[in-house]
């Protein structure tokens, strides 16, 4: 009797020293199993479905990689999806649940600048790393210490068009047509100031708000202004609408657009109305770095498509904060912090992660054109 309750006293004095089931014995992660969740916040559905649809699909094929090599040692990284549709008001009622919810360390998200200012102020008051693959508002990373941005910048993207069109193209009179909210707002100004400083002429500015579908008035307001180029700061909806309404209207003028456009569905829903226009990317699936090729020739076997800007930059996203989490663990500041610190050291497949004082990173842009129903890269 006296030796089974020594066995007992034992066995309750052990399990009494052992660590709780899934929580870290220390501030690493990978100390024991269970899941790390990181939110994400994307256009699953609405007019902006295409591009969290690519989102997801990267995004699922990284976690898996990340899994696979144990990158949080014995830890599992989920992702926790929520649909914001793109939307201001959703992306904020999102932020609410993702930010007061003690299991999710950090939020991916949104897709627009509006949808990602929106939610902003919410994730930096439940100090959560809000990190965009794709919010190009400079104000959104300045909205406090928490938001971070990783496809560069309209201060960098804009002037790039603006000398494209100017030095590259040889355009001097250029008319503008501008998606009427803080990231088309914002692009349009940008633009306007730079191609100025380049030497170039604006010759009409027009704005339009998301959802309209007939654009032939402006079209031909600014057609009466006899520009030598157009540039359109939108989506692919709305420019491959416009598109085909300009080639209706017989107006032949070159096209210009900001990486928003960067879709297979402008080619798609554009058709022969898209031919030659330009636009730029931070990322091409045929440049020869070795990092893009295997990422593409994955993400092609996988989904039997070619990557783009979208679904790299989402990918680049998870890979980063899963990295991040390895060395830092997955308390929320703690991840804040590695991101200001650490991120310099990783690069994905849109290049250098390096964030500078505003949480931002630089990005080197290369200009596309549609040919022969393809994106092309424009040869110097």
């Amino acid at each position: 009797m006296k030796k089974l309750l020594s066995m007992i006293l034992i066995a309750v004095f052990l399990a009494s020293c052992a660590p709780t089931a899934g929580a870290p014995a220390s501030g690493k992660t990978g100390a024991a199993g269970g899941d790390v969740i990181i939110g994400v916040s994307a256009p699953l559905t609405g007019n902006y479905a295409e591009y969290g649809q690519l989102w997801k699909q990267a995004m699922d094929m990284a976690v898996e990689e990340i899994n696979t090599q144990k990158v949080l040692g014995e830890q599992t990284l989920r992702l926790q999806f929520e649909d914001s549709q793109s939307d201001p008001k959703q992306s904020a009622t999102i932020a609410k649940k993702l930010g007061d919810d003690p299991k999710v360390v950090a939020v991916i998200g949104d897709f627009s600048s509006s949808a990602s200012l929106a939610s902003a102020p919410i994730y930096l008051s439940a100090k959560k790393v809000q990190l965009s693959p794709t919010a190009s508002d400079p104000k959104f990373s300045l909205t406090g210490d928490y938001m971070f941005s990783i496809v560069g910048s309209q201060k960098a993207e804009a002037p790039f068009l603006a000398k494209h069109v100017v030095q590259k193209m040889g355009k001097k009179n250029i008319a503008v047509m501008y998606i009427n909210n803080d990231w088309g707002s914002v692009t349009k100004d940008i633009f306007v100031e730079s191609v100025k400083a380049e030497g170039a002429t604006v010759v009409e500015e027009q704005a339009f708000l998301d959802g309209d579908d007939d654009f032939r008035a402006v079209l031909t307001r600014l057609q009466a202004k006899n520009p030598d180029v157009l540039f359109v700061a939108g989506f692919y909806q709305q420019v491959s609408l416009l598109q085909k309404q300009r080639q209706d209207l017989g107006w032949d003028v070159p096209v210009i657009t900001p990486s928003s456009t960067y879709s297979p569905e402008l080619i798609k829903q554009g058709g022969a109305a898209v031919e030659g226009q330009r636009l730029v990317a931070v990322f091409f699936p045929t440049a020869a770095d070795p990092k893009v090729q295997e990422f593409a020739k994955n993400y092609q076997d996988r989904y039997k498509s070619e990557p783009n800007q979208f679904a790299a930059l989402a990918y680049d996203a998870v890979w980063l904060l899963a990295s991040t989490i390895a060395k830092t663990g997955p308390e929320p500041t703690a991840i804040r912090d590695g991101l200001v610190n650490d991120a310099a050291g990783f690069v994905g497949v849109t290049g250098s992660m390096k964030f500078n004082e505003d949480r931002l990173v630089a990005k080197n842009y290369v200009p596309l054109e549609v040919k022969d129903g393809k994106f092309i890269l424009v040869q110097p």
